[in-house]
């Protein structure tokens, strides 16, 4: 699947895709994942931004989060995107 997303067209105005390398060619993997309020709770502890909270402030977020996921079925469904960008060098230009 060859698409024009926006990584390509942060590269676009470079030369780079004109001179040195083949087109390039974006692949998006979505994938989608449901994780339990443990699960959730878990992952979202291991955040930078969560951390600066300091133990009692995080502690007290994260139980609240678990208790209202919980309380809304104990699943939370989660997007995951990928974006891979494949080209190829070309050969140096012969100086001779």
């Amino acid at each position: 699947m060859a698409a024009r997303g926006p990584a390509h067209r942060r590269l676009r105005g470079t030369g780079l895709l004109r001179h040195a390398f083949s087109p390039i060619e974006e692949k998006v993997y979505r994938r989608e994942r449901v994780l339990t309020a443990d699960q959730w709770v878990g992952l979202v502890a291991t955040s930078s931004d969560h951390l600066q909270l300091g133990a009692e402030r995080l502690t007290a977020l994260l139980r609240v989060m678990h208790g209202t996921i919980e309380s809304l079925g104990g699943h939370v469904r989660i997007q995951h995107e990928t974006a891979a960008l494949i080209c190829h060098r070309r050969p140096a230009p012969s100086t001779g």
